[in-house]
């Protein structure tokens, strides 16, 4: 097959082909007749190709009967030849040479240039040999071994390896006799308190004690000289095991009984016990205190240690016997302050001087000095501050009467700035006395103008309320309805029963309802039962009440006339005599006469009062009255 490689030139755009001889040339640069890639070193003529040699035991010589060639070093295959023995990689070239029988540098000779042994004379036949005699080459000679340091070549049992005993004899040959690793060697044990006792934790082997070691194990502290086996047990605040016997203290039957100390029954928990009850021991048991004298066992308070301090009930705190005063030790800190009071209100004399002490006795028996009179029983802090002639303090806070904003019986004046005698509700004060300028009463409406106060006269129309009343000053007569002449719809403003919610009364010649027609009563048209506002009925069938009527003026004041009502065939028991009937005014609910104010009944049998009525008008003072 040939190969035609394409070159480009550079001369305008043309080609040039190369045939398979020229580029073979072309590509064997060091012209040795082997072309790339076939030639493994293209740059140098003597090299075509690498010969490799299998390296089996990896000593980085191979086996020169098993050559490779090839341009790449295969896997197991290595540059140097020359292995002598390519299945031991203690065997190649550039090893040094031993005495072993075996050619180790692959030079062709055995054990050549070898390092010699030493080799020494064995006389006693142990294996080790004397130091003195020797010989050397790769093998020993009879009589020599390659151990020496033989120290008795004429006695087997004496030599480095020997066993050794405490004796005099040097028997591994050391240089000492008395070894410690001697077979017959003695366990010591530190005793570092040095009191005969050591300890099982630091130990040393040796043919006799060394300084510092004792031959025992059996102290439980080597710190301490005065804990060991033979030491006495006693009380102490650690609870040591003084004697190593695994127990100390309360749980040590041996312990010295001198040692140990009185507790007493402490049931308040105040570390004072109370004497009756006691153990001896090391250690308290639970409820026991080291300090007895406690006087009472149920209170933390009290015990020897407590203070003695001043109390209601004079307690003995401290346990001495004596309480409060009659204690000298007594705490000064709870003192109180006593002051005379000689009234016996419970208030010192302000001006007296107080005692500190825990009571009060017969002479200081307040604990204050702020009663301002201590002579009278009714003046002190706690009395009432009240109004009186003499301006007094009853309460001793240094203001008396209208001074005092506590004084209890105060009475409410109001500003009076018109001086009309009448007060202004909106500005009060309380005090003993009137003061100028007040008045004792707050009906002012107008506290700026003299003229109006509830005793002023009232001046309608005007706009002002002179007399104080609240009233509509455009409404006289107080009807709820103010004057037509201004700009109300009360059409006579005089009477309270003429306005536009009255009902109209017939013959009285005002205009009740002030629609502009006055006694508009009179009937026309057609008009049924129905149609009527009230219905008045007779007490009895045939009566014939209402056969006559009539209005006749207001009896009662109160502004409207009263009816009267005929029925002239009322019956008196059998007699036909007649009556009638006076329904005060205003009539405005439905009912029978029997209701009537009164009824007038005629005075003979055949009378028949009310045939006829007639309305008379006030000729003697005294109420008209019906014919």
């Amino acid at each position: 097959m040939s190969l035609i490689l394409l070159l480009p030139l550079l001369q305008g755009t043309g080609c040039v082909y190369i045939d398979d001889e020229t580029h073979a040339d072309r590509l064997d640069w060091d012209q040795d007749g082997v072309s790339w890639p076939d030639d493994c070193d293209d740059r140098d003529a003597d090299v075509q190709s690498i010969t490799w040699y299998r390296d089996a035991d990896e000593d980085g010589y191979g086996a020169d009967d098993k050559p490779f060639d090839a341009c790449d070093q295969p896997t197991g295959y290595v540059a140097a030849a020359g292995d002598c023995d390519d299945d031991d990689d203690a065997q190649a070239p550039g090893q040094v040479e031993t005495c072993n029988d075996i050619d180790d540098n692959c030079d062709g000779l055995v054990d050549n240039d070898a390092a010699l042994t030493t080799y020494y004379r064995d006389s006693d036949e142990d294996g080790y040999g004397d130091n003195a005699i020797t010989a050397e080459g790769c093998d020993p000679p009879s009589g020599y071994v390659a151990l020496g340091d033989d120290c008795d070549d004429g006695n087997d049992s004496i030599h480095p390896n020997a066993e050794e005993f405490c004796d005099t004899i040097d028997q591994d040959c050391d240089g000492e006799a008395f070894d410690p690793e001697s077979l017959n060697a003695t366990i010591w044990y530190l005793d570092a308190d040095t009191d005969g006792y050591g300890t099982p934790d630091t130990t040393t082997t040796a043919c006799s004690a060394p300084s510092g070691y004792s031959g025992n194990d059996q102290d439980c502290d080597d710190t301490d000289i005065d804990i060991n086996p033979a030491a006495t047990e006693i009380c102490d605040p650690d609870d040591d095991d003084e004697n190593c016997n695994g127990l100390a203290d309360d749980l040590d039957n041996s312990v010295d009984s001198g040692s140990k100390t009185t507790f007493y029954l402490d049931d308040d928990g105040d570390s004072y016990g109370r004497d009756d009850v006691s153990e001896l021991r090391c250690d308290a048991s639970g409820g026991y205190a080291a300090s007895g004298g406690d006087c009472d066992d149920s209170n933390a308070l009290r015990n020897p240690g407590a203070p003695e301090v001043c109390d209601e009930d004079n307690i003995d705190e401290d346990c001495d016997d004596l309480a409060d005063d009659a204690d000298s030790d007594v705490s000064s800190a709870t003192y109180s302050t006593w002051f005379p009071d000689s009234d016996g209100d419970g208030y010192g004399d302000v001006d007296a001087v107080g005692v500190d002490q825990c009571d009060p006795d017969s002479t200081y028996s307040a604990d204050n000095d702020t009663d301002c009179d201590d002579t009278d029983a009714s003046v002190s802090p706690d009395a009432s501050e009240v109004c009186d002639d003499a301006d007094f303090d009853e309460n001793c806070n240094g203001v008396a009467d209208d001074d005092d904003s506590t004084t209890t019986d105060f009475e409410t004046f109001y500003l009076d700035g018109d001086s009309d005698g009448y007060g202004d509700p909106a500005t009060s004060i309380a005090a003993c006395e009137l003061p100028g300028g007040f008045a004792d009463n707050d009906d002012d409406c107008d506290d700026g103008d003299a003229g109006s106060n509830p005793g002023a006269s009232e001046v309608w129309y005007d706009g002002a309320d002179q007399d104080c009343d609240g009233g509509d000053d455009y409404d006289a007569d107080g009807d709820g309805y103010q004057s037509a002449d201004y700009s109300g719809d009360d059409c006579d403003d005089a009477y309270d029963d003429t306005n536009p919610g009255a009902s109209e009364v017939c013959s009285d010649s005002r205009d009740n309802d002030c629609d502009g027609t006055s006694n508009g009563c009179g009937l026309a048209g057609t008009l049924g039962t129905s149609d009527a506002l009230v219905s008045l009925t007779e007490q009895s069938s045939g009566d014939d009440a209402g056969s006559t009527v009539a209005w006749i003026p207001d009896l009662d004041g109160d502004g409207t006339d009263e009816l009267l009502v005929g029925a002239r065939s009322r019956e008196d028991g059998s007699s036909r005599t007649g009556s009638v009937y006076l329904v005060m005014g205003p009539v405005t609910a439905s009912g029978d006469l029997s209701g009537a104010t009164a009824e007038y009944v005629g005075n003979s049998s055949g009378a028949e009062a009310g045939t006829s009525l007639a309305s008379l008008a006030d000729a003697t003072g005294a109420a008209p009255q019906p014919s």
